[in-house]
């Protein structure tokens, strides 16, 4: 009697997880009218010539790029998103670009190390041209 009860309780668990499985199944449809400003900050980085010519060049070398986000709070509501644009090179990681993006506007500016500025992508381009090989 306790083999038939274990075996009746062992089925009905088997078709407990295959019924949450089909739930599972189901996807859920998101418009594209619902992107998050966070999506459309990462867009306009992920599109940037000089974030696209970085991956160019890492994948050339059999290397990774991905970009790290940080979202940072100015006058404790509206701020910025921040952006590190990463160089994996085995299990080393250079940063390679920081890249600001205003929570408001999306004016996106690239921090130049050298002197703190804030550049353009265009101006950070002309100054810090992307060596191919």
């Amino acid at each position: 009697m306790k083999n038939v009860f274990r075996i009746l309780v062992g089925l009905l668990a088997i078709g407990a997880v295959s019924s949450c499985g089909e739930k599972e199944a189901e996807k859920v449809k998101v418009d594209v009218a619902e992107k998050t400003p966070d999506y459309k900050a990462y867009d306009l980085v992920q599109n940037l010539k000089i974030v696209k010519d970085l991956q160019e060049v890492a994948l050339s070398k059999n290397q990774k790029i991905s970009l790290q986000l940080r979202k940072d709070l100015l006058n404790g509501s509206n701020g910025y998103y921040w952006f590190q644009v990463v160089q994996e090179i085995g299990p080393t990681k250079l940063v390679k670009l920081n890249v600001k993006v205003r929570e408001t506007t999306f004016k996106v500016t690239i921090l130049d190390d050298n002197n703190g500025a804030d550049l353009t992508p265009e101006e950070y381009a002309k100054k810090y041209p992307v060596k191919k090989n």
